[in-house]
């Protein structure tokens, strides 16, 4: 392979790694939700980033993100058991932010974690 040719596809793997404002984006990250955790309870990564969501438990669930002062951010799709959805999470403000499952009494039972929004 010549030396152009190596170039360009090695400029091209690295186009792969940003999005599309040039900016470099998060690996995606995954989250299980079961009766009545979700798993891994602590996520870290720069925004803009993706989270998969799949529901592992019997009873239906939900990934749900809010701010500090209570204000729903994102959420999955309503997923029963074996079901998925990737989260599109916006381009948040470096700090802590709380998932949760919505469903009532859900978030009290032990499904909820902290998402750390870093730089």
């Amino acid at each position: 392979m010549n030396r152009l040719a190596f170039t360009f596809l090695i400029s091209m793997a690295l186009a792969g790694c940003a999005g599309t404002d040039g900016a470099a984006t998060s690996a995606p990250l995954s989250a299980t939700l079961r009766d009545f955790k979700i798993e891994p309870n602590q996520l870290s990564a720069s925004a803009p980033l993706m989270i998969t969501v799949t529901s592992d438990g019997p009873t239906p669930h939900n990934f749900t993100i809010r701010d500090a002062a209570d204000n729903v951010v994102v959420a999955s799709n309503d997923l029963r058991a074996g079901d998925a959805d990737t989260v599109a999470v916006p381009d948040l403000a470096p700090g802590d932010y709380t998932f949760f499952c919505s469903f009532s009494g859900h978030e009290s039972l032990g499904m909820h974690g902290t998402l750390t929004v870093t730089q």
